[in-house]
């Protein structure tokens, strides 16, 4: 039994950073490549956004996972970090082909990543 387990281990690739803080969540997103920046929020609850994402709502994301990009680094937001890991978990668990998957453990900073992104396009 052992074996299956340390097999399925070494197939996956994926780096699980798990929850990560606003301001490394910022950092990261200026730095990586190809990120999929997934928004979990319910329609209602969004007054702002980043810039690129795209979003599944929470209570659709059993149903919906597998609309995610695929081979792409991902990181989920909510609003205040209650409901990403939960998606994160739903991700972790089906979509082992995600390469990096972690979730912003607080109030996203919405505006200063706008913003940085806003001064890359000029």
């Amino acid at each position: 039994m052992l074996m299956g387990t340390m097999a399925f281990a070494q197939e996956s690739k994926q780096n699980d950073m798990g929850g990560i803080s606003p301001e490394q969540a910022l950092e990261y997103m200026k730095t990586t490549e190809n990120l999929v920046i997934l928004d979990v929020r319910e329609p209602q609850y969004i007054n702002t956004y980043f810039e690129g994402s795209i979003r599944i709502p929470w209570t659709q994301m059993a149903k919906r996972y597998n609309e995610v990009p695929k081979g792409r680094p991902v990181l989920i937001n909510c609003g205040l970090g209650q409901v990403a890991p939960r998606a994160y978990e739903t991700l972790k668990k089906n979509r082992p082909d995600i390469p990096e998957l972690g979730y912003i453990a607080g109030a996203p900073k919405f505006r200063e990543y706008n913003n940085w992104l806003k001064e890359q396009k000029k």
